[in-house]
């Protein structure tokens, strides 16, 4: 039988605990406010990480990056990018990869034709040479 270390049990109860709660607040259901579109929640999970800085749980997922701690979820960043990995490297340093969110004004794809400020844009041939 394998024992696992206290710090280590703990941890892992506090990612559970998480889990559970990030999942909870995980809905679609109206904030009250007639005028104000309701959060997504976390839409469902890619990643958990506790951050050995301050014991806070994150959880990403399908709707960006959440911190949990003492039972308050809170949005990291007001993004809503769908974070398809993430992992903690050390206290407060986490990496991440993923794609933004079509919704996201500033993650649209440049129009086609000329670039205004440069010209005729590259493309694979010009790339390749």
């Amino acid at each position: 039988m394998t024992r696992i270390p206290p710090r280590r049990a703990r941890t892992l109860a506090a990612l559970a605990a998480g889990a559970l709660l990030i999942t909870a607040c995980s809905t679609t259901a109206g904030t009250g406010s007639d005028d104000a579109a309701p959060d997504p929640g976390t839409g469902h999970l890619h990643g958990l990480g506790g951050d050995p800085a301050d014991s806070a749980v994150y959880a990403a997922g399908h709707h960006g990056v959440f911190r949990l701690d003492g039972g308050k979820v809170t949005r990291v960043a007001d993004r809503y990018q769908d974070t398809m990995g993430f992992t903690v490297t050390g206290p407060s340093t986490f990496l991440a990869s993923g794609h933004p969110s079509p919704a996201d004004p500033d993650a649209r794809s440049p129009p086609p034709g000329p670039d205004p400020q440069h010209g005729r844009r590259p493309d694979l041939a010009d790339a390749l040479g």
